[in-house]
């Protein structure tokens, strides 16, 4: 599936940089993006 991939790809790069805290976080944050008009809220 494209959204899994994209997920996987994020989280791997999100472990990386190290900014990844909490998956669940960052999940929440990708769904909001995904029903949201595109742009990153701050």
């Amino acid at each position: 599936k494209p959204g899994s991939v994209a997920r996987n790809a994020f989280l791997g790069f999100a472990k990386r940089a190290g900014i990844l805290e909490d998956s669940t976080s960052a999940m929440q944050w990708l769904a909001a993006c995904k029903s949201g008009s595109g742009k990153v809220r701050a």
